[in-house]
């Protein structure tokens, strides 16, 4: 059995310490809902309490008028039962406000317990980082190349993860932009129903959906370019996202406004529609890939760390 070095003993004692104040924060985070509770039940207490009291003044000041109480009862055995029900009030008032002084005390030890978390945190992370160069110090034992070989793959790691993280990013951004593309698309969709009913304002409408749509795709084109761009880092075999770029011109209305070329353009936005929902589907397929991998990668991650603290400890 290996003798552990003064460093090692630290962080031993050092992790014991962090279970147990992890421990008093989740003991901290129930009394403190508790506390919650018990300040909900004695405000609803205080306004029994009060209403007890009145109905008890009530009574007491009753005179010849008393007499009609004898259908309810007299009036002393009313008042005794008043008294009754402010007296068991009264009691439960006086218990929860015990029990919530004492949960007060307890929440305020605890409080000054946990903000050492994040310090003790911090020492061990420290601890650690010693223990490690302590292993890497003596560079020909075993201890030193697995220490090596568990940090080498956990940077490798934590980059993968940063570029799915961004790649992603990147594709929801690219999504947002096809969206507005494809509305614009269907509101250009019906153009020949516009040109045959013979509305300045139609035309309008449909040269400005047209407008907004090539914008907006120039737009797409460039984001979808950066998360292939993404997904290379990642090493993933980004096919080249392209989205047909259409150039609708902008016809004069009483020469080339007629059912042929109206037909033929409907053609082409409808072909540019289909387009964009593939591309889009293309996306959230690749987005939900890459969710997989972030979840591998972190549960690597969680597996080297588990590994590399058995090492630095044993």
């Amino acid at each position: 059995m290996s003798i552990l070095s003064d460093i090692q003993k630290q962080i031993i004692k050092a992790i014991e310490e962090h279970e147990r104040l992890l421990l008093a924060a989740k003991h901290l985070e129930d009394l403190r809902e508790k506390y919650k509770k018990g300040l909900e039940y004695i405000a609803e207490l205080d306004k029994i309490l009060d209403q007890e009291l009145k109905d008890i003044e009530a009574l007491e000041a009753l005179g010849v008028k008393s007499l009609f109480h004898k259908m309810l009862g007299s009036k002393e055995e009313q008042l005794e039962k008043e008294r009754q029900d402010f007296l068991e009030a009264s009691l439960k008032y006086k218990a929860i406000k015990k029990t919530l002084e004492l949960q007060k005390y307890e929440i305020n030890i605890l409080d000054e317990k946990v903000h050492r978390i994040p310090i003790l945190r911090q020492e061990i992370e420290s601890l650690k980082s010693q223990r490690e160069q302590e292993i890497l110090a003596n560079n020909n034992t075993e201890e030193a190349r697995l220490l090596s070989i568990i940090n080498e793959k956990y940077d490798l790691c934590v980059i993968l993860n940063k570029n799915i993280k961004e790649a992603i990013e990147e594709g929801e951004k690219a999504q947002k932009l096809l969206k507005l593309v494809l509305s614009y698309l269907k509101k250009a969709r019906d153009w020949g129903n516009w040109d045959m009913a013979g509305s300045k304002l139609g035309n309008l409408s449909k040269n400005r959906a047209i407008d907004m749509a090539m914008s907006h795709l120039t737009k797409a084109q460039h984001q979808l370019d950066l998360f292939a761009g993404e997904l290379q880092d990642i090493g993933k075999a980004a096919r080249g996202f392209q989205i047909t770029k259409l150039q609708f011109n902008k016809f004069t209305d009483f020469f080339f406004d007629n059912l042929i070329s109206d037909w033929i353009i409907q053609q082409k936005i409808k072909s540019t529609i289909s387009n964009v929902e593939s591309t889009m589907d293309q996306i959230k397929r690749l987005q939900l890939s890459l969710e997989q991998e972030s979840k591998a990668c972190n549960k690597q991650k969680k597996e080297l760390e588990q590994k590399r603290n058995d090492l630095l400890i044993s």
